[in-house]
């Protein structure tokens, strides 16, 4: 089930498309605002990102970096001040509350997005 999303990269579908398809059980599915180190990421600061955690083993697997880190570290090197966390319970709620056309639900990611989209990068 691909989604469009209307932030830059492809973070949120990627995750939200291996969310979906694992049948473990085992995923956490999460948006957060970390900061960005290098290039264009650097220039605006935090930006919307989503990726997979496993909560049993305190692992993150970046979709887009494809790794897998320690969850502590991933935090650490991304510098991650605040996060929304969505098991399969909550997504399932967020797809009935929001319908099918957007994956992004935190009003603070999609208001961080909006200030993103007027920069001048």
């Amino acid at each position: 089930m691909k989604r469009k999303v209307k932030l830059t990269g492809d973070c949120f579908d990627s995750a939200f498309n291996m969310f979906m398809a694992d049948t473990s059980g085992r995923m956490v599915l999460v948006h957060g605002l970390p900061t960005g180190r290098g290039g264009q990421a650097a220039t605006v600061g935090t930006y919307p990102h989503a990726w997979i955690e496993y909560p049993d083993t305190n692992q993150v697997y970046d979709t887009v970096a494809d790794v897998t880190i320690d969850k502590d570290r991933y935090y650490l090197l991304g510098n991650i001040q605040f996060t929304k966390r969505y098991d399969r319970e909550a997504v399932n709620r967020m797809l009935h509350k929001y319908g099918q056309d957007t994956i992004v639900w935190s009003r603070i990611l999609k208001q961080r997005a909006k200030k993103i989209s007027k920069m001048r990068i």
